[in-house]
């Protein structure tokens, strides 16, 4: 398994590079690429690349992705993973919450995600991408890498504890936002909970889509969630 995840690391960082390229292109000041168009360029630049190597390398090693992730059909895992996803809401959004009230007191103003900026401005066509990306594919791309890849990896060493807090802590640092750190770290430890205690991965991926949902609606509609000033 430690061979197969260096091969997937390398075969993503390879396709990341050359997607890279083509994101540099559109990201220059005088592209005439829209916002939308860039930042789903963005999200592709991990999501491709990682589902590729991905199915690559399982082929590689003779499996396929039912049998390596235990993507099956399984309501009620689905439904426990959607019931996670909610309660990861409940909690993680307060915390975020006083997170960004502690950096505003230390004097430092929390950034939004380019995505949660972006669905302010954006018609509904490129509101509707966005979430696709953001629900579907993200939710998909990020638990195979994380949870189907990274933490049985770890795990399969012998050190399970190990594996949940380093892919916990990975996952909360690689959406670059300071003020989510801390949320989305305990939910990836959730998620990798949610991982051993249901045996599939489609339940991490539900719970990871419905977390992701509610914040698209949250960020399509804010005034129905924040209060008025």
């Amino acid at each position: 398994m430690r061979t197969l995840l260096v091969r997937v690391l390398l075969g993503c960082a390879g396709l990341s590079f050359v997607s890279a390229v083509g994101i540099a292109i559109l990201a220059r000041p005088d592209s005439a690429a829209s916002p939308v168009l860039r930042l789903v360029a963005g999200e592709l630049t991990l999501q491709v690349p990682v589902l590729i190597a991905t199915h690559l390398f399982l082929q590689w090693h003779g499996t396929d992705w039912r049998r390596a992730f235990q993507l099956v059909w399984n309501p009620r895992a689905w439904a426990m993973g959607i019931g996670v996803g909610l309660a990861a809401v409940l909690i993680g959004y307060p915390l975020q919450y006083l997170a960004a009230e502690g950096l505003r007191w230390l004097g430092r103003e929390p950034k939004s995600q380019e995505a949660v900026l972006l669905l302010a401005e954006a018609g509904w066509g490129g509101r509707a991408t966005i979430g696709l990306m953001v629900v579907v594919g993200a939710a998909f791309a990020e638990e195979v890498l994380f949870r189907g890849i990274f933490y049985q990896s770890i795990r399969d060493t012998g050190r399970p504890r190990l594996a949940v807090w380093v892919t916990a802590v990975l996952f909360g640092a690689i959406h670059f936002n300071l003020a989510a750190f801390v949320p989305l770290a305990l939910f990836g430890a959730a998620l990798a909970w949610l991982y051993e205690r249901t045996g599939t991965l489609g339940a991490g991926i539900a719970a990871h889509a419905t977390f992701n949902l509610v914040g698209f609606i949250a960020a399509v509609f804010p005034e129905k969630f924040l209060p008025s000033p």
